[in-house]
């Protein structure tokens, strides 16, 4: 192996580590967020029945009469 071993004077970039304490959320913040998370899957659970209902309904009655089968194996329909 050729080459040649390099030293910086200094040392680049931070040379300790400050971390901060986590910001606290307000109530008001964290109810916020709820009721937006609780929309979105309300927005995605309306999008899936809408178009996905068919397939919804074949699981469900799958699930329902043949819940051993469905569940070890799955279904052949």
């Amino acid at each position: 192996m050729d080459g040649e071993i390099r030293s910086l004077p200094q040392a680049i970039g931070p040379t300790s580590v400050q971390v901060e304490a986590p910001r606290q959320r307000s109530t008001w913040r964290s109810l916020e967020l709820a009721i937006a998370w609780f929309g979105l899957a309300l927005v995605l659970g309306i999008g899936v029945l809408t178009f996905a209902g068919e397939r919804l309904d074949t699981a469900s009655a799958a699930l329902s009469e043949q819940f051993g089968r469905s569940l070890g194996v799955g279904s052949w329909d």
